[in-house]
């Protein structure tokens, strides 16, 4: 009897010295298997989840003899099961939309060496609440955090140099944003990534505020898109350019103060901002400076509108703001207009008449050429702003 219970004891001592695979996953030499790859070159890419049924991925370091080095483009898309993962030393690229709409991903733990996170990488990963970038980051791809809608606070280390736009776009709850004191490319400025060559404000998040130390140019693209605590903007009289988007999906912003120096508006700056008091007139739509109502014309209030008198006090004709006017027969443009956007005029078919108040000293910028133009009768204006130099800016100087 003896015998048997001593025996017991040493299988059961046995046995619990095996450990489940779901304890095992713990331990320190653990790695996710049944990943799809695909070996190139002697290095290993994960091309997706295969058949792996881990929630917690944890990617090998080597597979079959070959280090991973890259995360494929889409590699975990709509994984949605999977809450953390795990990359190992080895790996230098997570490409393109990686981990795009994991929504259960809380966890990300991303290795010293990687370099490059590429656009949309953790699009909708709205578990997401924190990410620590690893010193050797030097590129961060458009729309990278775009609706991580968890996600509270980001540091952006100093190997930074590369930044896409819309990098924060819709992320409701990043209140924080820091950047290495050392990275020579940008710079924190309340709450504001800033590129530091050009002043150009890159991104921001819900609580920015910007800059009114004359430091700050130009609104970049998409800067602020998707921010939802926005309620007001008094751009600094620093500020002369607005990109694509930069406010686009605003659904708070009630009032705009633009800068009696912005010279560009571009295009859908302000696109999908419901709330936004316009300065209307003739049935167009403004924005305008403390002291002057009509410094910008953004869009029409209706694509049926007729004709357009654009008044002396307006400088800048934003880009596509009449795009799609098919009604559009004639506009004036008051001897204010120093600027008009490209595709001002897009596909306003039936425009024949455009009067042009100052007739002197306009250019058509063509990248960084200017190239002189002369101002002609009003059928031939009309043709030039809606055929020929339809996709160029105007410029008066």
């Amino acid at each position: 009897m003896k015998k048997i219970a001593w025996a017991l004891l040493c299988l059961s001592l046995c046995l619990g010295a095996v450990c489940p695979l779901s304890a095992c996953k713990k331990t320190k030499n653990y790695a996710s298997s049944g990943l799809a790859y695909a070996i190139i070159n002697g290095e290993c890419t994960i091309m997706g989840i295969g058949t792996c049924s881990d929630t917690d991925v944890v990617v090998p370091e080597s597979i079959e003899g070959a280090p991973v080095t890259t995360i494929a483009g889409y590699a975990f898309r709509n994984c949605r099961r999977v809450t953390s993962v795990t990359l190992p030393q080895t790996v230098v690229r997570v490409n393109e939309g990686a981990f795009y709409n994991c929504i259960a991903l809380s966890s990300v733990r991303l290795n010293d060496g990687l370099s490059y996170l590429g656009d949309s990488v953790f699009f909708n990963c709205a578990a997401l609440a924190s990410v620590t970038l690893p010193q050797s980051v030097t590129h961060l791809g458009a729309r990278a955090f775009e609706a991580c809608q968890a996600l509270t606070s980001l540091h952006i280390p100093a190997a930074v140099a590369e930044v896409g736009e819309a990098l924060f776009c819709n992320c409701s709850s990043l209140s924080t944003l820091s950047v290495d004191d050392n990275n020579e490319h940008f710079r924190n400025g309340n709450n504001c990534l800033i590129r530091r060559s050009t002043g150009e404000l890159v991104a921001g998040c819900e609580f920015s505020v910007i800059p009114d130390d004359g430091t700050v140019t130009r609104i970049g693209n998409s800067a602020f898109e998707g921010s939802r605590s926005l309620t007001e903007l008094v751009l600094p009289s620093s500020v002369t350019e607005i990109g694509s988007r930069a406010f686009a999906d605003c659904p708070s912003l009630r009032r705009v103060v633009l800068s009696d120096n912005v010279r560009r508006v571009e295009t859908g700056a302000f696109d999908g901002c419901e709330a936004l008091e316009w300065n209307v007139r003739e049935l167009l739509r403004y924005l305008g400076s403390e002291s002057n109502p009509y410094l910008a014309l953004i869009c029409p209030e209706t694509v049926y509108v007729s004709s357009a008198d654009i008044p002396a006090q307006t400088k800048v004709i934003a880009e596509r703001a009449m795009y799609g006017c098919f009604s559009l027969r004639s506009v004036t443009l008051g001897a204010g207009v120093e600027v008009i956007g490209k595709e001002a005029f897009l596909n306003c078919t039936r425009l024949t008449e455009a009067i042009f108040s100052n007739t002197e000293g306009w250019h058509i910028v063509i990248g960084t050429y200017h190239m002189e133009t002369h101002t002609h009768a009003p059928p031939e204006n009309a043709r030039l702003l809606i055929e020929e130099y339809v996709f160029y800016e105007w410029v008066r100087h």
